[in-house]
């Protein structure tokens, strides 16, 4: 090119899940290459509405960006910004994090969290997840009663992911959980477990 032409600049590439890039790069790798069934994905958990932003920009302004992002607050203050801060991202899933524990008379906190219609919930007690399975379980619908600010609603319950603090530690744990009639449709190992004793589970 001439001196005096005007440089072009591509522009960057739409930002790719992890999960795509690797099934991607997965494609045209040697043989051997894990399965792509069995590649994981990229998941980002996130404790203020400042890191929600940041992730969130990161993302807009990068190649990869998280698969989904897990908003996990100690308030329930905020959560429904940073809800419409990742849904602003079409290929991010949002993972709402629930409560270790969840004292008599708190149902509000968890109608809170479906009000929102995450794509998962990160459930740490066996309580929650009891809870919800005995109102049908992930995919059912649930009729949320109306408040003085808002109209009744019917959601439905994602699914729900175990964290580790279920202390899940060897096969029959997570075949329980995983079981249809567990409830769960992924769960986090114990984190107590060396990486040997995760690679064997």
């Amino acid at each position: 090119a001439s001196e005096g032409a005007a440089a072009t600049v591509a522009p960057p590439p739409p930002p790719l899940g992890m999960a795509q890039k690797l099934a991607e790069d997965a494609a045209t790798a040697e043989p051997g290459s894990p399965d792509i069934d069995a590649l994981p994905i990229l998941s980002v958990l996130a404790r203020t509405l400042d890191q929600v932003a940041t992730l969130v920009s990161l993302a807009r302004n990068s190649l990869y960006c998280p698969d989904e992002i897990c908003v996990d607050f100690l308030e329930i203050d905020g959560i429904s910004r940073a809800a419409a801060l990742i849904r602003s991202l079409p290929d991010t899933k949002l993972i709402l994090a629930a409560p270790r524990v969840l004292k008599p008379g708190e149902e509000g906190i968890w109608r809170a969290l479906l009000e929102l219609e995450p794509d998962g919930l990160l459930v740490r007690g066996a309580g929650l997840v009891r809870l919800l399975r005995s109102l049908g379980g992930a995919g059912a619908a649930v009729d949320l009663p109306p408040t003085d600010q808002k109209p009744g609603k019917t959601v439905r319950i994602p699914p729900l992911l175990g964290d580790f603090s279920l202390n899940v530690c060897n096969a029959l744990a997570a075949d329980a959980w995983l079981r249809p009639e567990g409830g769960l449709s992924r769960l986090a190992a114990a984190h107590d477990l060396s990486a040997d004793a995760i690679a064997e589970l």
